[in-house]
């Protein structure tokens, strides 16, 4: 009887990791962009996706267009892009994290 209630145990618990591993997986993707001035800082919501890899091809996108403008720095490794007076920090997370934090 109790070989049987563990091995009951064992099956609900992988069944309840399988299933949280499949709904992250699958959840959407926000891409959020994180401006610095000298006046202040927000951050803000660019672009939402199905999938990560689509996320960080908009990513890659807003960052090779930045590479355009002239007065733009763009590092890459840090997916940051520097224009005169402001530095916008751009990352994928999962739409459920919100970078601003738990009060908005």
């Amino acid at each position: 009887m109790i070989r049987l209630a563990r091995t009951s145990l064992l099956i609900v618990a992988f069944a309840l990791l399988t299933s949280a591993a499949t709904a992250y997986a699958e959840c959407a993707w926000v891409l959020w962009a994180e401006v610095q001035t000298t006046t202040g800082d927000r951050t803000t919501a660019v672009s939402a996706s199905d999938t990560k890899l689509t996320c960080e091809r908009s990513l890659k996108e807003i960052l090779a267009q930045a590479e355009v403008n002239q007065s733009a720095l763009v590092r890459k490794h840090t997916s940051e892009v520097l224009v005169p007076g402001s530095i916008t920090r751009y990352t994928c997370l999962p739409d459920t994290v919100d970078p601003r934090g738990a009060s908005r």
